[in-house]
């Protein structure tokens, strides 16, 4: 089932960069199905396949179910990586994002904060991205 589960979310990539988000949706969910129960939280790839499908929400206009799966994601992240990592923060920056978008300002803030400390760490306090974070 996980290499299946792998095959499926590749499929989901190259939908999305395809602009198929409506495919894309499809291939993340099943990747999803085939991954769960075979596949701890914190796998690599249940991350992957909740962050893509929460992406093509996002480009589907979705941003409740956006939201859904960006969190599950970085709970996968929050656990999978105790040192710092970038591909982490700007999940959580996206997250934060989402959840401004839908007005839930706690949760954003606590993204953009985490989000903060993390790239602070790996990029430096006066990178972009960091300093995008620090003023949301």
């Amino acid at each position: 089932k996980v290499e299946e589960g792998y095959t499926t979310l590749h499929a989901g990539d190259q939908s999305m960069s395809e602009g198929d988000s409506k495919q894309a949706i499809h291939h993340y969910s099943r990747a999803l199905t085939l991954l769960r129960g075979t596949c701890k939280p914190t796998h690599a790839l249940l991350i992957r396949a909740n962050s893509g499908l929460a992406h093509a929400y996002i480009a589907h206009g979705d941003w409740e179910k956006a939201q859904k799966y960006l969190e599950k994601s970085v709970k996968g992240f929050d656990v999978a990586y105790t040192t710092p990592n970038p591909i982490h923060a700007v999940e959580l920056l996206m997250y934060g994002k989402v959840c401004s978008m839908r007005k839930d300002i706690r949760t954003a803030r606590d993204a953009f904060m985490k989000a903060v400390k993390i790239l602070t760490i790996t990029h430096g306090p006066d990178q972009h991205l960091t300093s995008d974070c620090r003023t949301r």
